[in-house]
């Protein structure tokens, strides 16, 4: 929740005094080991990395951001705010905010409650409040119009979809009848938005929408995700949905279909110890009677039709929505603007231009002419464990290099080559990957001022047709840009890469974060990581001497790695 902060303790009924004993040092007397604290930060940090590689979770950081504004539900961790944080700092925050004037204690269990009381007194008896601090809470926004918010993620083939708007929080008279209402729009498969959406249209495999309620704010909200070529008319599709559900007569049958389905929910939502004092605990924080749990049944039954369209058509506002696509803004951008006013913002929040959408040249120029051939030998790392080898092998040929990569892991075999002249301008392009499931190959030249080529996998096969803008390379050949670069923390690189498959160009950052040693077969050498945006960010740990070649490449997203065997003298 954004508004409380929950330690819970599971334990028997036996050992249940002593696990209260520990609570009670964990909630009054926390430690607070700096070892620990860095622990937890890199834990965070390495959070937020992957959290900006995942559209999802790209989509429900800047959904909530806007939706919330200045108001504190809308403050989400950054990395600097997490790096920027001192042990002083939660020391403090905990002296101020962990007091017992604020806090709620449940236990639920097979247990003597005249016992457990005594008990609690006993070990919080020396738990005193101090002074509260007094806080203003900014506004959220209040919006008069629908605002679309477009992130833009460079060659994304998906957009992740988020609509909705702010709700009265509190204890709300007709909640209920929302609740119904928001099961009939998006309470899964059953819901109209999954029946319309993916079954008749098929534009996601997914849709549904949620109220969330809070002691000052809730929060009506629809998540679903599709392909970018057909974003703007879900989200058009979903205001549709929205207006039938405000404006239509819900039909009985529909009515008693969902009521069945909330009334045969709770009993499941109330079977062990920790969801009752879940339960009971979010209806106390939120100002609720714990007596309206024992009548949930017979409210959802005595809901009727006119109740329920009457509070959609109070409750929902379309003309208030705030709309999240996360994707492609070049494709994007266009199509949403029939809907409204479109802004266009990147993963961290800052404005975007039409122009800054479009690829640039390269950062700087390279030169390759001082590299010498090189055979690079990796261990294929899955999980912590070698799973495959790679051979990675630099050669010369007129005017330039050949960069060729061969990768066995298990079942699967990947060969890759891309051939670039000595300032790494891009020639051409081969790629096969073979699996039981089949093969598909890749390949492209350049052609003037476009990439052409084709897609093959089995029998079909797709042309590759691309404007290629000055400067353009290729994923497969990115890290010949640091071999022969002078490096420094904080140096980023900049440069046009093409994604054939996806069909797309986008530019990828490639950042020097920072200096660092790591042991891998090859041995233990100083190196720079070197993060590397794009569809599949990466992490690059280059030697710190010239020329800069890759001691281990690892994935932000899956556990896979490759890590240097044998230099080959180099």
């Amino acid at each position: 929740s954004e508004e409380w902060t929950t330690i819970g303790l599971s334990t028997t009924t036996p050992a249940l005094g002593e696990g209260l004993e520990i609570l009670s040092e964990l909630l009054t007397q926390p430690a607070f080991p700096e070892a620990e604290v860095e622990q937890a930060r890199e834990r965070a940090l390495t959070g937020l990395q992957v959290q900006a590689t995942r559209p999802a979770d790209v989509a429900d950081r800047a959904f909530r951001s806007a939706v919330y504004g200045e108001h504190p539900y809308g403050r989400l961790p950054s990395t600097a705010s997490v790096a920027a944080l001192t042990r002083d700092d939660l020391v403090e925050y905990h002296a101020t905010w962990y007091r017992p004037d604020g806090a709620l204690i449940v236990v639920s269990g097979d247990v003597d409650p005249a016992g457990v009381e005594s008990r609690l007194e006993g070990i919080f008896s020396s738990w005193l409040p101090q002074a509260r601090p007094t806080i203003e809470f900014p506004r959220a926004p209040d919006r008069l119009r629908p605002e679309i918010v477009v992130v833009h993620q460079p060659g994304s083939v998906q957009a992740e979809i988020r609509v909705g708007h702010l709700l009265q929080g509190g204890d709300v008279d007709d909640w209920d009848a929302l609740v119904m209402a928001n099961e009939v729009l998006g309470g899964g498969p059953p819901g109209r938005l999954q029946q319309v959406l993916r079954d008749a249209l098929g534009y996601t495999y997914d849709a549904r929408s949620t109220v969330e309620r809070g002691r000052r704010l809730g929060l009506f909200q629809v998540v679903t995700a599709s392909r970018t070529d057909v974003a703007a008319a879900a989200v058009e599709e979903i205001i549709v949905q929205l207006e039938r559900l405000r404006t239509t007569a819900l039909p009985s049958s529909e009515l008693a279909d969902r009521a069945g389905y909330l009334v045969g929910s709770l009993p499941r939502s109330l079977e062990t110890p920790q969801q009752v004092a879940g339960e009971i605990t979010s209806h106390r924080l939120l100002g609720l009677p714990a007596a309206r749990l024992e009548s949930a049944r017979s409210r959802w039954m005595a809901l009727d039709t006119a109740a329920v369209r009457e509070t959609a058509s109070l409750r929902l506002r379309p003309e208030q929505l705030l709309i999240v696509v996360a994707g492609d803004a070049t494709v994007l951008q266009p199509r949403l603007r029939g809907l409204g006013e479109v802004s266009v913002v990147d993963v961290d929040g800052r404005s975007l231009t039409l122009a800054d959408l479009v690829p640039g040249p390269p950062s700087e120029s390279f030169d390759l002419r001082g590299l010498k051939p090189a055979v690079l030998r990796y261990s294929v790392m899955a999980g912590g464990m070698a799973r495959g080898e790679a051979v990675r092998t630099l050669e010369p040929v007129e005017g330039g290099w050949r960069f060729a990569s061969r990768i066995e892991a298990g079942s699967q075999r990947l060969e890759q080559e891309v051939v670039v002249d000595t300032r790494l301008g891009f020639r051409s392009s081969k790629s096969v990957l073979e699996s039981p499931t089949g093969w598909v190959r890749v390949h492209a030249e350049l052609r003037g001022d476009r990439l052409r080529g084709a897609v093959e996998a089995g029998p079909e096969s797709a042309p590759v047709d691309l404007a290629a803008p000055p400067g353009v390379t290729l994923s497969d050949g990115l890290e010949l840009a640091l071999w022969a670069t002078d490096l420094a923390v904080g140096r980023e690189i900049r440069l046009p890469v093409a994604d054939l498959q996806a069909g797309t160009v986008a530019e990828v950052v490639m950042r020097v974060e920072e200096e660092t040693e790591i042991t891998v077969p090859a041995g233990t050498f100083p190196v720079f990581r070197v993060s590397v945006n794009g569809r599949d960010p990466q992490n690059f740990y280059v030697r710190k001497e010239a020329p800069h070649v890759p001691v281990r490449m690892e994935s932000v997203t899956r556990p896979v790695a490759l890590e240097l065997v044998d230099a080959g003298g180099r």
